[in-house]
């Protein structure tokens, strides 16, 4: 039920001197009408907080410990007492306050705020997070309230969400879905309450934004007879001033508001994001319970068994000594079909082991009845093993016979044990962690088509996922039986969610016997029964690269017919060398027009000889260590209102080979998208949504996604700290992150990411560069023109920054000049005007520069000089001024990478002391990356007599000759042949000049 709407108060009650407050429950609400309970607490007096509704007066509240009451909004009202902690937790932007305890008449009256925390109390509490679940606004909407706002169902009303975060879903019919909904799509964020100061970000002061790695204060509440110090006082209203907040994802409840692919990813013992670890040759009785598994069933003494499961050596399962010779068993369930090659049996070693027991192993098969339907709870055992006059503490069972199979399922009876005798542990070696099982759980998916000539006829994901759900008895085959003149291919795509490194692909055509007399046929007739459909096929892998022309590229390890392997063990299997693989593709020849036109009779030979339904009972690939690549991103972030976009911060672990790479965008617009699901939950267009019938339809999602104004994902962020790349101010915003590897071995891990966001200084700042196109090297005088709308006090700084040099020469405002200071930095120059900016005023930054490359960016950011918060300026018409609309400087068209070429017009190398040395400078254009730069000299026989080399980018390179040949000696008076070469991506540019040397 929705939360009682309540009047809008807010309410701060301070805490007794040296106290920590407990956490209590709130309060229940008062019924409409009736007087709320006294407020009686040591040192603070009874208040009245307002009228009740119908006229009177509410009564005072009572409340046993400090607490926090926010509002402003019914749905978000809540009682929430103080903690300790850090800073960074939502609450009103106003500040830090309390109610001062002094009588109130009973009328309404605006409460009195008065601060009550010194500098050291300010970073010993803060408020805890509290999360609003709102209703869905209509896109661009202007609401702020609720940090979290996702999907709606059926466009009804939008779906409250239950604390752990899923929604309930509504399907075709409008009635409860069965199906989970995913987390939600859009997150809220709400400004942080905090007074701790920031104190190593001077002049910003009162930021609240703990520095990395930064410790909590943990110096003693003030006395309540203290005096707050002045300096707090005016770092409090500094924070008031610059409106710095926080978004941080730290927790493991943030980090699951994200997109993550939990079957790869973590959260480690102290809270950190990390790929999980891809095992070789690992027990799959540990992990068991993880796929459902467990103990299946116990004859006697149940109670211990989950004890041999544990691989604890100390403790086991034994039957006992009272129960009849068929209760001695115990079956082992390990909740999902393992490619195991080994058995082991620990038994105590402190007294004899069993000495006669039976090891039988099944599949999972199910007992039919005579008319061969499968029999709930039951199992065959077609692999079965004897151990007589046993003696040994460690019995281990092989399992490379042509009737073994993979299994799921473990029996152990026991026919004679001595006294004292006990299991301790059981142990299935297998190949691996199986990277597909339950994949579309974990992140994965799977496409199947039938017919390669017509890839919109995808087969339905529930009948799919039979490939991949870690159960042998289910399999998939396409009912369909498609004919043609010319040959059908089909194929099945596994996207494993990340790219890991594999080596090992599995395909179990048909392991379980599905007809006959259950379990009483022998082996020869049970191998006999063993099935590998596929006639010609293709596996490949590949890493999700893109070839130019925008396909994926892949690498095929098999293509050719199954051999007489696959045919007596029911399954193939395929080893390469270890690969980085996102995709791994089975393609298949389902129709062969040949063999139809040679075998020729009936369409139920051509079926059976000609035709490839692809009837598989599970995939399976194995890989070691942990994935190349894995990412993950956070969903649509409403910041409420624009916001200036300034840090993104993160704290990660980073080994050698490993990096974090993150990206953002941003936006203004979300817009409205409509999500078809069938019954299994899997995505289908509309036309096909409606074709099916209901009781195959599901859920319908209305999704908020990106508008078309949203900015493209910006470059990765190199450092921790880093300014924010995208378009800002913006009120919508996107992460997304990579954690990427270069080994198996290793692997980075991200304990918190926090981005730094204030109230723009501008809601709107257009700029342009004039003029637009310039000769390549060529020193020219641009003109930077910037035009602002509701300007904040505190605007009174720009700064131009490129990657070519810049001059600063003049400053205009509405086009008369003016007089700033202008101070050069690394990347280009500020200017700092002596009155703040006002809106609507025109300013002009006059500079020189000499560009090189095509398509040279400027960039110009609004700053305040005061708290050094900068927003970068959009390209846009400025004025009628200029024509550029842009902040992007273009070279002429043409393909000339050598510009600009001048010689010394005399050289003289006489020892003289003038013109001793021959000069030479050029300009390279549009050169990104570093290439070879060659200067040669030529006698007029053509002999080299002279050459030099140089790594070169675009901009001013110079060469300088002192007339002498590679040894040394002086060279003649007369005429040589000077030649310039670069080596660029495409082709090699020359350029000759004559050079004369007299003396």
């Amino acid at each position: 039920m929705p939360p009682r709407p309540v009047p809008a108060q807010t309410v701060f009650l301070r805490p007794l001197p040296g106290t920590r407050p407990a956490r209590r429950q709130r309060p229940p609400l008062p019924a409409p009408g009736r007087a709320r309970p006294s407020l009686r607490q040591p040192g603070l007096q009874p208040k009245r907080m307002g009228p009740e509704p119908g006229g009177r007066g509410m009564g005072p509240q009572r409340f046993r410990g400090p607490t926090l009451a926010l509002s402003g909004d019914p749905l978000r009202h809540r009682h929430l007492p103080l903690r300790r902690g850090a800073a960074g937790d939502p609450g009103p932007r106003w500040g830090l306050h309390a109610l001062w305890p002094r009588p109130t008449p009973r009328r309404a009256r605006r409460p009195r705020l008065r601060p009550i925390l010194s500098a050291s109390q300010a970073g010993q509490f803060r408020y805890p997070w509290h999360h609003s679940r709102r209703a869905v606004p209509e896109p661009g909407s202007r609401s702020s309230a609720g940090p979290l706002l996702g999907r709606t169902r059926n466009h009804a009303q939008p779906t409250r969400l239950p604390v752990d975060g899923s929604a309930a879903r509504t399907g075709a019919d409008g009635a409860p879905s069965r199906h989970p909904a995913p987390l939600l799509p859009l997150l809220r964020h709400e400004p942080h309450l905090s007074a701790r100061v920031d104190r190593q970000r001077a002049p910003g002061l009162g930021l609240n934004r703990r520095p990395p790695g930064s410790k909590q204060s943990t110096n003693p509440p003030c006395p309540e007879s203290c005096a707050m110090p002045l300096a707090f006082l005016l770092l409090i209203a500094l924070a008031e001033l610059v409106g710095a907040d926080e978004l941080r994802f730290d927790t493991p409840q943030e980090w699951r508001t994200w997109k993550l692919p939990l079957g790869a990813l973590q959260f480690t013992a102290s809270g950190d994001l990390k790929p999980i670890e891809i095992r070789k040759h690992n027990n799959a009785v540990l992990d068991a319970r993880q796929f459902g598994g467990g103990i299946r069933s116990a004859g006697s003494n149940a109670g211990s068994a989950e004890l041999v499961m544990d691989g604890d050596l100390n403790t086991g399962w034994a039957p006992s000594p009272s129960s009849p010779l068929e209760d001695r068993f115990l079956e082992v369930n390990l909740g999902r079909g393992v490619s195991a090659y080994r058995v082991t049996l620990d038994f105590a070693e402190d007294a004899p082991p069993f000495e006669l027991f039976d090891l039988l192993l099944s599949t999972g098969e199910q007992q039919v009845d005579q008319v061969g339907n499968p029999m709930p709870n039951t199992l065959v055992y077609r692999i079965s093993e004897r151990f007589k006059e046993n003696t040994r503490h460690q019995v281990v069972y092989e399992l490379d016979r042509p009737e073994h199979t993979p299994i799921q399922y473990l029996r152990l009876a026991v026919l004679k044990s001595p006294p004292g005798a006990r299991l301790v542990k059981v142990e299935v070696e297998c190949i691996g962690d199986d990277l597909l099982t339950n994949l579309p759980q974990k992140g994965g998916e799977i496409q199947i088509v039938v017919d390669t000539s017509k890839p919109d006829e995808a087969v339905q994901l529930g009948n799919a996922q039979s490939l991949t759900d870690g159960d042998l008895n289910t399999r998939w085959q396409q009912r369909n039986e498609p004919r043609a003149t010319y040959d059908i291919w089909g194929n099945i795509t596994l996207d494993l969610g990340a790219v890991y490194w594999v080596d090992w692909f599995r395909i179990i055509g048909g392991v379980v016997v599905r007809s006959g007399n259950g379990g009483g046929i022998t082996t020869a007739q049970y191998i006999s029964r063993r099935s590998f459909i596929y006639k010609y096929y293709e596996v490949l892998t590949s890493d999700g690269s893109l070839a130019p022309d925008g396909s994926r590229l892949w690498t095929k390890h098999y293509a050719d017919y199954p051999t007489q392997e696959s045919f007596t063990m029911g399954m193939a299997d395929h080893k390469f060398d270890l690969a980085p693989t996102r995709y791994i593709r089975l393609v298949w020849r389902v129709w062969d027009a040949a063999c139809a036109v040679a075998v020729g009779g009936t369409q139920s030979k051509t079926s059976q000889f000609c035709l490839v339904t692809g009837a598989t009972e599970e995939l399976q690939a194995f890989g070691e260590g942990y994935p190349q690549s894995l990412e993950f991103s956070s969903p649509i972030i409403d910041l409420g209102e624009d916001k200036n976009l300034q840090h993104l911060s993160w704290k990660a672990d980073t080994p050698l080979g490993t990096r974090v790479e993150i990206r953002s965008r941003t936006g203004d617009q979300v817009v409205q998208q409509l999500t078809y699901r069938d019954k299994d939950g899997k995505e289908v267009t509309q036309k096909k949504y409606e074709k099916l019938i209901p009781s195959f339809r599901g859920p319908i999602d209305t999704l908020l996604v990106a508008g078309g104004d949203w900015s493209p994902w910006s470059k990765i962020y190199g450092v921790s700290g880093e300014r924010f790349h995208s378009p800002s101010p913006r009120r919508y915003l996107e992460l997304d992150t990579r954690l990427t590897s270069d080994t198996p071995q290793q692997a980075a891990s991200l304990d918190w990411l926090a981005l730094e966001y204030t109230p723009p200084l501008a809601s709107h700042a257009l700029s342009e560069i004039s003029p637009p196109e310039v000769r390549p090297g060529e020193t020219t005088e641009f003109s930077y023109f910037l035009r602002t709308e509701d300007t904040a006090p505190g605007l009174d700084q720009l700064a131009v920054e490129a990657t070519v040099p810049l001059h600063f020469t003049a400053a205009y405002v509405d086009q008369q000049p003016v007089v700033a200071q202008a101070d050069s930095t690394p990347a280009g120059f500020s200017v700092k005007f002596s009155s703040p900016l006002r809106s609507n005023q025109l300013v002009e930054l006059r500079f020189s520069s000499a560009v090189f490359l095509q398509s040279t960016r400027f960039d110009l950011f609004l700053e305040d000089s005061r708290t050094q918060v900068r927003q970068p300026a959009e390209p846009g018409d400025a004025t009628q001024l200029s024509e550029s609309n842009s902040n992007v400087v273009r070279l002429p068209i043409a393909d000339h990478l050598l510009a600009n070429l001048a010689l010394t017009p005399v050289f003289t190398p006489n020892g003289d002391g003038v013109n001793d040395q021959l000069r030479l400078s050029l300009d390279l254009v549009n050169v990104l990356a570093p290439r070879p730069l060659y200067l040669r000299l030529y006698d007029l026989a053509g002999q080299l007599i002279h050459s030099e080399e140089q790594q070169a980018l675009a901009g001013r390179q110079e060469f300088s000759w002192d007339g002498r040949n590679a040894g040394g000696k002086l060279l003649p008076p007369g005429l040589y042949l000077l030649e310039l070469t670069i080596e660029g991506d495409a082709r090699q540019e020359n350029t000759r000049r004559v050079v004369q040397v007299a003396y």
